[in-house]
């Protein structure tokens, strides 16, 4: 049966050529069947997808989906058609000019500072700024790469087939239920493109590419401050305050920067809300592996409204490779699809990712890592007089009366500033959690920093 509206909070499902999955153009999955359902089993043989060839179709109402037609090729929409949920003039209202965010941070692309950048620091010897897992890159990718040499020289698959199957076993879901792309930023670009919310809401402080991609689709984004003398605790009088009209929320689980992760009853409150309000809900879990939590991805069956993010960039640092994926209802994925590169994720990438998916043990080992370092780092923080933030991530934030960038800089020794992020100042910081060798010796840097 299609999906209703009462069922989705969207538009409900008609006929038409499009499939869920990852797809470009016109190709369809060859794991459909042949009235083009999406037959998507999670575990438990419980079904969840769409049937009858769906598409996603052109959506009124407190849908985010829209402009689509049955055949599932976006169509031109006039501001009326595109306008839902927003009071007088369409923008956001009750906000702040601090709350509210039309334009993109910063004054250019060369100013939107993240992470890693070491070719902007080519004197760094410790990387600090970046929250990969501190056991680097494993011998069996390595080996991967290696051994594929010869078949780089051909275009990789664009529906990442095999990589799509090894992720439906460890998830427990069908394939068609996983969109791969180049890393979770360009999964959030793909979303914000393919749903063009009009208004979009994310907390602040948090990643700065969810602002930064719903603002580029043209959206008012509302950005919530949480509040520092509370932890930068997401609270559950915070997601009852999430207005009618919103049409996408973004929610990082843990948070990033803060680490602070999300109670789970307030994240069953925000998965409610959103359902309640007709807005589709991304929790980004990139960090969620290394920690004891437990993911969103069992209960999508039940909430279709939900997308999940995740990156094996994190868990088996491959960041310069750029690995992520989305977990979410097959007609959002096919959308998604549409509004990315055929050739998304290279070669490279799909053949280190099968390795890494072999090394489920691996991530637990990153795990119990973090939960033993991260204490003690915390403690050596503290000790020297720096402020730190509760968390559970493999990072922490702290703060600090005097600056610590440039004089740890020209140690050689990089740390993320919180300067560019929403909510946060230049007194802010954030550092991840390596192993006890590198965690020493960022605290013996800090050390001698702090002392002048």
């Amino acid at each position: 049966m299609p999906l209703t509206d009462r069922e989705t909070g969207r538009a409900g499902v008609g006929p038409g050529d499009r499939r869920g999955g990852n797809l470009s153009g016109d190709d369809k999955l060859e794991d459909m069947s042949n009235d083009g359902g999406a037959q998507t089993v999670f575990g438990g043989g419980q079904v969840w997808g769409a049937s009858g060839g769906c598409g996603v179709r052109g959506a009124s109402g407190g849908s985010g989906v829209h402009g689509v037609s049955g055949d599932g090729q976006a169509q031109g929409l006039s501001d009326n058609d595109r306008s839902h949920g927003v009071s007088g003039d369409g923008q956001a209202q009750g906000l702040s000019d601090d709350d509210r965010s039309q334009g993109l941070p910063g004054d250019g692309w060369e100013d939107d500072e993240h992470g890693g950048d070491l070719a902007a620091h080519p004197g760094v010897v410790l990387d600090y700024s970046t929250n990969v897992s501190p056991l680097g890159l494993s011998p069996a990718v390595r080996r991967a790469i290696v051994e594929r040499l010869d078949d780089y020289a051909a275009y990789p698959d664009p529906r990442c087939r095999a990589l799509r199957a090894a992720l439906a076993r460890q998830h427990q879901v069908d394939p068609a239920n996983i969109l791969c792309g180049n890393g979770a930023a360009d999964l959030i670009h793909r979303v914000c493109a393919a749903l063009r919310p009009r208004r979009a809401l994310t907390w602040a402080p948090s990643f700065s590419e969810y602002q930064r991609c719903a603002a580029l689709g043209g959206a008012v984004v509302e950005q919530p401050r949480l509040d520092p003398a509370d932890g930068f605790r997401l609270t559950a009088a915070a997601v009852a305050a999430v207005p009618p009209g919103v049409e996408l929320v973004f929610c990082c689980q843990p948070n990033n920067p803060t680490g602070r992760l999300v109670e789970p009853a307030v994240l069953d409150q925000l998965v409610e809300r959103c359902r309640l309000i007709g807005a589709v809900l991304v929790c980004d879990e990139c960090f969620l592996p290394f920690t004891a939590a437990g993911s969103l991805i069992p209960q999508l069956a039940r909430q279709p409204h939900v997308i999940v993010l995740s990156a094996l960039t994190k868990t088996h640092a491959l960041a310069g490779l750029r690995l992520g994926y989305a977990v979410g209802h097959p007609d959002y994925l096919a959308l998604m699809a549409e509004h990315g590169p055929r050739w998304g994720v290279s070669a490279v990438a799909q053949a280190a990712g099968l390795a890494a998916l072999a090394e489920p043990e691996r991530v637990a080992e990153a795990r119990r890592l973090v939960a033993l370092e991260r204490p003690w780092v915390e403690g050596e923080l503290v000790r020297l007089g720096l402020r730190t933030f509760p968390g559970e991530a493999n990072f922490i934030l702290f703060q600090s009366s005097v600056d610590l960038f440039q004089p740890l800089l020209e140690q050689g020794v990089l740390i993320r500033s919180g300067a560019n992020f929403s909510g946060l100042d230049k007194s802010y910081y954030r550092v991840a959690i390596k192993c006890h060798t590198d965690n020493v010796a960022l605290v013996k840097a800090l050390g001698e920093v702090r002392r002048g």
